[in-house]
């Protein structure tokens, strides 16, 4: 404790401690005019305050537009997303319109030669992967009734002949 007051930075914290409370007893009251020292004070620190108040609100408008840039990248992120879906999707309808655009001339021309020949569908299932031996396999056969060089048409004219048959399937050219 000896060494405690015989030390000078103790004296010189007890002395700043006793003045900051003596000026705050001397500033607390209500009062009209303000003492040298506070008008030095105040005109000091008026320029870090100034700033820091600044600063605060600046900050309280960066952080809202980091927030709002933030809430505006997710609502993008979700609007890509359904762009995508909503292609697929539209590529998927644009393929059963096609499908569709397809069957109806089939039934067309099936039923306009309805008199004259005994018409049956088939869907290609597989194309001569070169175009030296050019044919394609169709997915009517023996089962359907198909037989060897009987002729293949469709709504343009004709295509080939039936050169194979299995049960199954048969191949054209």
């Amino acid at each position: 404790m000896l060494k405690l007051l015989k030390n000078k930075y103790f004296w010189l914290v007890l002395a700043i401690t006793v003045t900051t409370f003596f000026l705050i007893n001397l500033t607390a009251a209500r009062r009209d005019n303000i003492s040298f020292p506070e008008k030095m004070l105040r005109d000091t620190y008026t320029p870090l305050q100034s700033g820091l108040s600044s600063l605060r609100f600046n900050w309280a408008g960066l952080t809202a537009a980091f927030n709002d840039r933030q809430t505006q990248n997710r609502r993008l992120e979700r609007l890509r997303e359904e762009n995508q879906r909503l292609q697929i999707e539209n590529q998927m309808l644009k393929e059963y319109k096609a499908e569709a655009q397809r069957l109806e001339k089939i039934l067309q021309f099936k039923t306009a030669q309805n008199d004259k020949f005994q018409l049956m569908s088939a869907r290609v299932i597989a194309r001569s992967p070169n175009n030296w031996y050019n044919y394609i396999i169709i997915d009517c056969g023996l089962e359907d009734g198909l037989k060897k060089d009987m002729p293949v048409i469709s709504p343009q004219g004709l295509v080939g002949r039936v050169a194979t048959v299995s049960q199954n399937s048969a191949r054209y050219h």
